[in-house]
């Protein structure tokens, strides 16, 4: 993923995380002192003209939303509870999804460490987007395909 689909991503992310549209944002730049209008933010959500938005503006987003420059451009993204992913793989959950992945495995009587990697990364998958239907899904298509 490209800098600027990152900006775009993680921008409506956060501002739906946090309440706020493109005037509200406007709004508290302009307050804070950073000159960023409306237009301006709608260009970058529509991936419209932003490929050189300047470093300026991402660092009076970044300040406007409490958050790092890099952050708003990080691929990673944030979590569900709005706190930013800074590293590729978070320690923790990968835990709970090894836990998880054990449990499975046991509960269909499957004994096959491929079988646990993919429940794994199917588990860590879902705890970075929430997206549990699709989970349990996927979990049923590879059940029966061991």
């Amino acid at each position: 993923m490209d800098s600027n689909s990152a900006l775009k991503r993680n921008l409506q992310f956060l501002l739906a995380h946090r309440g706020l549209n493109n005037a509200s944002l406007a709004s508290l730049s302009t307050n804070a002192g950073y000159d960023l209008t409306k237009s301006y933010v709608g260009k970058i959500l529509k991936n419209k003209e932003h490929s050189n938005i300047s470093l300026s503006k991402v660092d009076g987003i970044a300040a406007v939303l409490n958050v790092t420059p890099m952050a708003l451009i990080n691929p990673l993204g944030f979590s569900s509870d709005g706190t930013p992913h800074d590293s590729a793989i978070n320690l923790t959950i990968l835990s709970q999804c090894i836990v998880e992945a054990r449990s499975i495995s046991a509960e269909v009587g499957i004994d096959n460490p491929e079988f646990e990697a993919r429940v794994i990364a199917l588990y860590y998958q879902a705890q970075l987007t929430g997206d549990t239907e699709q989970l349990h899904t996927s979990l049923l298509k590879l059940v029966r395909e061991f």
